[in-house]
């Protein structure tokens, strides 16, 4: 019986000990930001039929996108400036392009970037893609902003 409960202690002792290390050794930490509408978009105002969905270059012309991931915020309050301040803090503003564009745009807003309430920032790959929407007046949107940037950043 006393030989039994040995047996099973150390295997309650090894065994997680030995999946730690199994994992530490052979996994990896890896993550990745979805590409929003893979399957292109089904939408009367939007003319480009790619799959997956590409943001139109003449937007991109008009932003003077430099084929760097690209934050397009739509007429920022004061607290999205304060919290792209934080965002700044975080990467380093040289690797991302940041615009901000005035919200009579509405063209741009509704059809090319497919922005709805209450987004009014999206996020665009050097591959024209789209990967995210943010709402920057608050703080918790804020934060995953600059995870999915850094998950982007270290991708490229």
């Amino acid at each position: 019986m006393k030989r039994a409960k040995a047996i099973l202690l150390s295997l309650a002792l090894v065994l997680p000990i030995a999946i730690f290390v199994f994992l530490k050794l052979f996994g990896k930490n890896e993550f990745d930001i979805a590409v929003y509408y893979p399957n292109g978009v089904d939408s009367v105002c939007v003319e480009n039929t790619s799959k997956p969905y590409q943001v139109p270059d003449t937007v991109l012309n008009a932003i003077q996108w430099g084929s760097k991931p690209s934050l397009i915020t739509f007429h920022p309050s004061e607290a999205e400036i304060d919290h792209l301040k934080h965002v700044w803090e975080e990467i380093d503003q040289h690797d991302v392009t940041s615009v901000f564009l005035p919200s009579d745009l509405t063209q741009w807003h509704d059809c090319a970037l497919l922005i709805r309430a209450p987004w009014k920032t999206v996020l665009i790959d050097k591959d024209k893609h789209i990967r995210g929407y943010y709402n920057l007046a608050t703080r918790e949107e804020t934060d995953r902003l600059i995870v999915e940037l850094k998950i982007l950043l270290k991708k490229y």
